[in-house]
């Protein structure tokens, strides 16, 4: 099969791969419709094989269709992809204007020794061009050539097929950390709380919710238990299955190269000189604990940050060493900020977040006679505009004059800092009501518009933080950092 130069279809393992990961989607509906054919007497019976028969049918051709009308070649100026059968559609994608080059092996796909592999140009959807499967050999080839012939920095690049002896591994995550990351981020009570409120209101429909509280139906009790025990593993295993084996290594040219995944293998190479910024959240339950999430933000990444590398909840210690060794020149400007993120802190934010909704929907309904829907509203109407406003008037921003960065973090229940180039920064602009400042700016563009607003934080100032257009990348290291204050 020629890899370079002609036309490639895609290996014909690709239809056995397919059939392979579907199996347990066919297998269902087999298996549905032989029981409904079991009891003719029921309702649809037999006729089920109607909708059944062509479902099965689409999802056995559908492999060969697509394998048969799909194909793409290499060459020196890029890649050409040539789709459909009766609509051909031609794209060709310069090496230059792909900023990204993603890979994929679903657990069917590494039983045949593929991997998908994903071309990205920008942020959005559509500048994407996804080859749904080619050997490993030919993923390096993807790999190669890009390098080779791309005439603009990478920012993301796969992994090859193997790591290289001089990398280093940074960092390992264990079993515990993958229980601690579901349940900090609120799989386990999301999960518990639904089955417990499904299984309560259906128990309250048929007039057994209160025999299934008292102590003669204790059986009820244990049964729902047993059932959010169970719900709360499965988030468990979901988040272990996701991320387990999740590894990072440095490699000698400064590039972080992740693996993550038990049965559906994907693995990202990240250019440290691509990378637009970096973000850091940290919830209460974090704060508390001591841990962190971290993503990156690149020329790639959307808006809502699907395509960024995200680490789960870690420690913060081990968070930090990964950003120092595989994003150096991002300064840490939420460290000394989130120290003061105190538990009194967090009550203290919280009492005042929750105590003016929960008068108000009192008054309306006590004093005033409200409905409860209505007065319900209200009241979360006032808790939403109690904490963006919490929000704005808890940003800051931060100077970092070696690599020219700007840090802005947000302060509320949770903390997030984002730590952006300035090279990122597109406009900024500021709002006045009669003549004096209210609210400025910040609007960056990474894969996507995004917009930090500062309050009483003057564009002017920010324009002086900027510099000229022409500025260079990098500062001189001499000055201190500048910080900025909401006036």
């Amino acid at each position: 099969m020629t890899v370079l130069g002609g036309k490639t279809r895609m290996p014909l393992t690709y239809v056995g791969a397919e059939l392979l990961r579907h199996l347990p989607t066919m297998g269902g509906l087999v298996v549905g419709g032989l029981i409904s054919s079991s009891r003719p007497e029921s309702w649809p019976g037999t006729a089920v094989w109607i909708v059944i028969a062509p479902l099965l049918a689409f999802r056995v051709a559908e492999p060969f269709y697509r394998r048969r009308t799909f194909s793409f070649a290499l060459s020196d100026s890029g890649v050409l992809v040539e789709s459909g059968l009766l609509a051909v559609r031609l794209r060709e994608l310069r090496w230059s204007s792909v900023t990204a080059i993603n890979t994929h092996s679903p657990w069917a796909f590494a039983q045949f020794g593929l991997v998908e592999v994903d071309l990205l140009q920008a942020g959005e959807e559509e500048t994407h061009v996804t080859i749904p499967a080619v050997t490993t050999e030919q993923a390096d080839a993807f790999f190669a050539e890009w390098q080779r012939h791309r005439d603009t920095p990478a920012d993301l690049t796969p992994e090859p097929t193997t790591l290289t002896s001089g990398d280093t591994l940074v960092y390992r995550a264990s079993v515990l950390d993958l229980v601690i990351a579901s349940a900090i981020n609120g799989h386990l009570i999301a999960g518990g709380a639904a089955v417990a409120l499904s299984t309560f209101d259906a128990l309250d429909t048929v007039g057994l919710a209160r025999d299934a509280l008292s102590l003669g139906r204790i059986a009820f009790v244990f049964a729902i238990a047993t059932s959010i025990a169970l719900i709360a593993a499965g988030a468990v295993l979901t988040t272990i299955i996701r991320f387990g084996g999740f590894t990072v290594w440095a490699t000698p040219e400064g590039a972080t190269v992740l693996r993550y995944g038990l049965f559906s293998h994907r693995s990202r190479r990240v250019d440290a000189a691509a990378i637009l910024g970096v973000t850091v959240k940290r919830n209460p339950m974090e704060v508390l604990l001591g841990r962190t999430r971290l993503a990156i933000v690149t020329s790639d990444s959307s808006q809502h940050l699907g395509t960024n590398l995200l680490l789960p909840s870690l420690p913060t210690a081990v968070v930090a060493r990964v950003r120092a060794t595989a994003f150096p020149g991002f300064e840490d400007s939420e460290g000394a900020g989130a120290g003061r993120q105190t538990a009194a802190r967090m009550a203290s934010v919280a009492a005042l977040t929750a105590v003016p909704p929960v008068l108000l929907g009192f008054v309306l309904v006590g004093a005033y006679e409200w409905p409860l829907l209505p007065a319900l509203g209200a009241a979360a109407a006032l808790a939403a505009l109690i904490v963006l406003a919490s929000r704005l008037v808890g940003r800051r921003y931060t100077l970092h004059p070696g690599p020219r960065t700007i840090g802005v973090t947000t302060r509320h229940l949770t903390t997030r800092t984002d730590t952006i180039r300035l090279s990122a920064v597109h406009v900024v602009d500021d709002r006045r009501i009669a003549g004096r400042l209210t609210l400025s700016r910040i609007n960056i563009y990474a894969g996507g518009p995004r917009t930090f607003r500062l309050l009483g934080c003057g564009a002017a100032d920010i324009r002086a933080i900027l510099g000229p257009p022409d500025a260079p990348d990098h500062l001189p290291n001499d000055p201190p950092a500048q910080k900025g204050t909401d006036r």
